[in-house]
């Protein structure tokens, strides 16, 4: 379906779309496919992520949607990259057991060894 259907009706909607809105358009079109296939894909049984993954898939083909996302997006991408990465960890992160002396004597190692490794180059 990404690569046999999606290019030909991409392509013939492209062209009733006049020339100043098709990038807008087609990050329309990319995130709502991300709104369908995210939840239909968990919904079915897999990972959120997978239907993120499938959505941006069904455009992969065309060089106008990457040209489009990275001058649209790439303004954005740095925040929600940090705040994915942080989040992603840090709900994984057990609270209770974070201050124990066993984690607190390991994380000053790890920090005695990364200063020697500052001091030395």
């Amino acid at each position: 379906f990404a690569i046999k259907a999606v290019p030909p009706m991409l392509k013939f909607a492209l062209h009733k779309i006049p020339e100043e809105q098709r990038e807008n358009f087609l990050l329309f079109l990319i995130f709502l496919t991300a709104i369908g296939m995210v939840p239909g894909v968990h919904y079915a049984g897999g990972s959120h992520l997978l239907g993120a993954f499938l959505a941006g898939f069904c455009f992969c083909t065309d060089h106008h949607v990457h040209h489009a996302w990275t001058r649209q997006v790439k303004r954005v991408m740095h925040w929600l990259l940090t705040i994915f990465f942080a989040c992603t960890i840090g709900f994984e992160i057990p609270i209770k057991q974070l201050f124990t002396g066993k984690v607190m004597s390991t994380a000053a190692a790890y920090f005695v060894a990364i200063l020697g490794k500052i001091a030395t180059g």
